[in-house]
Formats: structure tokens, C-alpha cells, sequence
């Protein structure tokens, strides 16, 4: 009977004991999966954006990066609780960093299958052609393209349509570092045309009383996002999530009434 009892109690202590060492080992593990998640969690609640200067959208101020994307992208930051910050650097160096890992995203990029974007997009690229006053060219068609020089921006993703058109018109192409270099290009007879957005040169034109306008009607729109590193998924569905609500609650469009008198729907060609 003793005996029994003893064994029993031997049993008990037994299982008692593998059952501490299975609560610790689960309690060890659980700590660990804590301490890896706050370190994501941590290097999540900061955002590094990368763009190339393109007022209004974006550039860099007296006192730091301004511009619309600029203020849409803090704010939907802020909402995410992620602290952003903001470089200026050219276009194919942004789009290096982001694609390597050592900075989150490029500012108003165009969709790339490296890189993780949308569906909120708050702003877009009009491909408009653009020539100097005394062009003789009325309209956009490719009659009036024909044999030109063509300013573009080198690591912009042009539309396979437009690119066709070049082709077709048998335009030679002059690559340039940004838009402001190719704004600058056409204006001192560099290059014989250009393609640029609606609203980024009309802001140009106006701040340096550049002589150029836009052909009628627009070859095309494409829409722009903040564009994502390969291994920064979690971090672009937080601002993604923002962004929508954004566009909903109307902070966007109030914020391009600020800068066009229009909202950013209105703001947008057909």
C-alpha cells in the first residue's frame, strides 16, 4: 500500500516536473517571439521615402522636404504611427536604395514588379508633349512629332504606347537626369520636345517663366504610388490603409485644392 503510494507520488512529482519544464520552455519561447516581433515592430515604426525633385509634389524646401506628396506621406505616417523621413537623390539612385534594402520607398514612381505599390494612388504622370511657344506644332499627333528630338527622363516607365509613338515618328531620344533638367532642355532649344506631367510643369512654368507649352489632347496618364522595397510589404499595407482613408475623408483633395484650386479628382485628366 506504501509502496503504491510512493510510486504514485513519484508519478506525480514526475509529471509535474516535465509539465514546468513544458510551461517554461512555451514561456522562453514566447519571449523570444516577443523580443523578435517588438524588434520588427520597432524598425516598422519608421519609414525612410526617397524622391527626386519634382515640385510641387516634391522637393526640398528652406526647412526640409515639402510638396504634396510629401505632406500626404507624413500624414498618413503619422496616422500609421511611423515616424517617415524624406531624401532627395536622382531617380535611378532612389530606385537603387529602395530595390537594395537601405531606404522603404520611392515617392511617386510608376508600377514596378520589383517593388511592392498600390491600389491608393494620390497622384499621377499626364504624358503631355511639350514645345516651346514659337513651335509651329498645334496639336498633339504624330505628323507634328515626326523627326523631332525627344527630351526624356532616364529610369521614368514611359507607357509602351507612347514609346511605340516615338518610335513610329522616328523622334531621336535625349535622356535627361529629372524633369527639371529636361524642362531646361527644351526651353534652351536643346532638345525640340519634351514629355512631362500637366501639373509639375505648369508649376515650373509659372515659378521660372519658362516659354513653353503643352500639345492637346494628353497621349496618356499614368497612375503614381509610393513605391515599396521587395521586403517592406508590412510597412506598405499600414500606409496603403491610410492612404485610403485619406482618400476618403477628403484630406487629399483639400490638399491639392491648396495647390490647384481643384481637388485632386477634379485635378486629374479624364
Amino acid at each position: 500500500m506504501h509502496h503504491y503510494v510512493h510510486e504514485t507520488g513519484m508519478k506525480q512529482i514526475v509529471r509535474r516536473s516535465f509539465a514546468l519544464r513544458i510551461m517554461y520552455f512555451g514561456l522562453a519561447l514566447g519571449l523570444i517571439a516577443f523580443i523578435s516581433n517588438s524588434t520588427v515592430a520597432k524598425a516598422a515604426d519608421e519609414a525612410s521615402y526617397c524622391f527626386n525633385d519634382w515640385p510641387p509634389y516634391a522637393f526640398m524646401g528652406a526647412d526640409g522636404a515639402e510638396g504634396i506628396s510629401v505632406e500626404i506621406l507624413a500624414e498618413a505616417s503619422r496616422r500609421a504611427n511611423i515616424i517617415p523621413s524624406f531624401v532627395e537623390l536622382p531617380w535611378n539612385r532612389c530606385l537603387e536604395l529602395v530595390r537594395s534594402g537601405e531606404l522603404d520607398a520611392v515617392i511617386d514612381a510608376a508600377k514596378r514588379d520589383e517593388f511592392i505599390q498600390g491600389p491608393a494612388s494620390f497622384s499621377a504622370y499626364t504624358n503631355h508633349f511639350w514645345v516651346r511657344q514659337d513651335d509651329p506644332a498645334a496639336v498633339y499627333n504624330e505628323t507634328a512629332l515626326k523627326g523631332r528630338t525627344i527630351g526624356l527622363v532616364q529610369g521614368y516607365v514611359y507607357p509602351e504606347s507612347l514609346m511605340a509613338v516615338v518610335e513610329r515618328a522616328g523622334m531621336a531620344i535625349d535622356y535627361a537626369v529629372d524633369d527639371g533638367n529636361n524642362f531646361r532642355k527644351l526651353a534652351f532649344g536643346r532638345v525640340d520636345v519634351i514629355v512631362a506631367d500637366m501639373f509639375g510643369t505648369l508649376h515650373v512654368v509659372r515659378e521660372n517663366d519658362l516659354r513653353v507649352r503643352r500639345l492637346l489632347p494628353a497621349h496618356s496618364v499614368d497612375s503614381l504610388y509610393p513605391s515599396f522595397g521587395p521586403r517592406r510589404q508590412a510597412l506598405q499595407v499600414r500606409v496603403n490603409a491610410m492612404l485610403e482613408i485619406m482618400l476618403a475623408d477628403g484630406f487629399i483633395d483639400k490638399l491639392y485644392f491648396r495647390y490647384f484650386d481643384v481637388g485632386f479628382q477634379d485635378a486629374m485628366p479624364e
